[in-house]
């Protein structure tokens, strides 16, 4: 999810020669200045480099509160040997070497009917258009503000998701020429992972996020991804979760490694959020 990059980063990725966004592994790390509004960079690399934990830990004091390191894949030395704290995590991951009707049948079958009914009410899904990005963030602002929420902790920046077409998607559902529903998919490796869901009263009442889901299913199968991640759950949040246990995926774990910098404004950012 590399929706962000500072200059910094972008001097060391020159440095060690690394492309971004281009192999089986990836590394999230949050320099955010501000953890409402989380920016993460993505790398891929295989590297077991002290320096580049010294460099991270230095960029972090820097630029923000904590760091973390999300869904790690790589080669990097043990996290925890260099001061960051594990937490597991979990999600589900849909099997996209499955055929298509065993894909299908998996949905739960509400989810099933609430896909065929949308597509004979002419819901059709599809990539957005150059043209139709800003609606599609100006769809999400609205959809957060409903609930209450800032923008989520990740979400594409137009210029980055021109930069890299292959790995960072935005899907529609559209009806009669509007978008009711829209989300970002970024692929990295054979992964495809969910993100910054928006939509309005239509998408909602049309449950056009079955539609999506399905279209992203056979969107990953059809171009020769093995797996679709939704993204996380979590028992905290147990109409998510539930939901998204419909599409027949596997609960799996993985680690996050974070690490504090500032613990005081730590602390009070973790205030504001119970009482927001």
């Amino acid at each position: 999810m590399s929706f962000y990059s500072s200059k910094a980063f972008t001097d060391l990725l020159l440095a060690l020669k690394i492309d971004l966004l281009q192999s089986d592994n990836a590394v999230g790390f949050n320099v955010g200045k501000n953890p409402f509004f989380k920016k993460f960079l993505w790398l891929d690399f295989e590297v077991k480099n002290k320096a580049f934990y010294n460099w991270l830990d230095m960029t972090s004091k820097r630029t923000g509160i904590y760091t973390q390191i999300l869904q790690a894949k790589t080669t990097l030395e043990e996290p925890k040997l260099h001061g960051y704290q594990e937490d597991i995590r979990k999600t589900i991951i849909i099997n996209l070497t499955k055929t298509q009707e065993e894909l299908f049948s998996n949905i739960n079958e509400n989810c099933r009917k609430n896909i065929r009914r949308g597509e004979k009410k002419g819901l059709t899904f599809r990539e957005i258009a150059t043209d139709e990005f800003e609606k599609y963030l100006l769809l999400l602002k609205a959809t957060r503000k409903k609930l209450k929420l800032g923008m989520p902790p990740v979400y594409p920046m137009f210029e980055v998701w021109k930069k890299y077409p292959h790995n960072i998607k935005v899907f529609c559902i559209e009806l009669n020429k509007e978008i009711i529903y829209a989300m970002t998919i970024f692929a990295a490796g054979d992964t495809i992972t969910e993100c910054a869901i928006a939509y309005n009263k239509a998408g909602r009442d049309l449950y056009a996020g079955d539609l999506m889901k399905w279209g992203v299913i056979l969107w990953g199968k059809n171009n020769g991804f093995l797996a679709y991640d939704l993204a996380g759950v979590s028992e905290s949040e147990p109409k998510i979760f539930a939901y998204k246990q419909k599409f027949g995926g596997q609960l799996v774990t993985f680690p996050v490694y974070t690490k504090t910098f500032s613990k005081s404004k730590d602390f009070i950012i973790k205030l504001k959020r119970k009482l927001l």
